[in-house]
């Protein structure tokens, strides 16, 4: 497959170094990453202003922009040597689960090519050991594609869904759940500052994490050391149910 990778933790982090070296070896890859770290972007696109892209050898390449920019870049250049047949976003440090998809960049990159007609997968680990995840989306590469509704390589042709796939840091998963989205309550806390005449506001982490949901959630199966697919559509729509899906995934 020809392939475009991007992420939103920055060109070089582990989790798609790891994804890189699982691929590389019987796919075409074309990395296109942020410059540094582009954490809770969406799907931001950066206007008005020029994005130094800069080589980092053959194929591979940092952008000063968002992983959307990075997305748009590789989809409307010849950096990927033709339209790529599938995009995949990250593997990120850290769950993109229900609610966090709103606000997350790795998912946003996954969002764009699906509206562009390429399918998408978005990758996350809650953790630091990203191999067997790596592995898992090396050996379903084809079946995961295949789950966002149709390969149409077509402008203007929106894919059904984009796949996001999340799993705990380990080095084996238990197996592989398809799931609903959970709803994730952030307790942010806001602090405001006053500096002579301006005020400031700073939006801080708050306490837990509390996840909400079906039994059948992303939350659920990933803490119970499972791999969770999601379907979940790029626009409007309602995203796929769980009980309507089938796969026979390798681990």
């Amino acid at each position: 497959m020809n392939i475009l990778l991007t992420n939103d933790d920055g060109y070089g982090a582990a989790g798609l170094e790891a994804l890189y070296d699982a691929l590389s070896e019987y796919n075409d890859l074309t990395v296109i990453a942020p410059a540094s770290n582009r954490s809770g972007y969406s799907a931001r696109i950066t206007m008005n202003r020029k994005l130094e892209l800069v080589c980092h050898g053959k194929n591979r390449y940092s952008l000063d922009g968002s992983p959307v920019d990075c997305v748009i870049a590789g989809l409307r250049s010849d950096l990927c040597g033709g339209i790529p047949d599938l995009v995949i976003s990250g593997i990120n440090h850290g769950y993109n689960l229900g609610t966090d998809i709103i606000y997350s960049g790795t998912c946003g990159a996954a969002k764009q090519a699906c509206v562009n007609g390429i399918p998408a997968l978005a990758l996350s680990v809650e953790g630091s050991s990203f191999k067997a995840m790596a592995s898992f989306a090396s050996k379903n590469l084809e079946l995961l594609c295949s789950l966002c509704g149709g390969k149409s390589k077509s402008w203007g042709n929106e894919l059904e869904y984009f796949v996001n796939v999340n799993g705990t840091s380990l080095d084996a998963y238990k197996g592989v759940q398809f799931t609903s989205l959970c709803y994730r309550s952030y307790n942010d806390n806001v602090i405001a500052e006053k500096e002579d005449s301006r005020t400031f506001f700073s939006i801080t982490g708050g306490g837990s994490i509390v996840s909400e949901g079906s039994e059948d959630n992303d939350y659920i199966a990933a803490e119970k050391g499972y791999i969770s697919v999601s379907l979940v559509s790029p626009g409007p729509g309602l995203n796929r149910s769980p009980q309507s899906c089938s796969g026979n995934f390798i681990l």
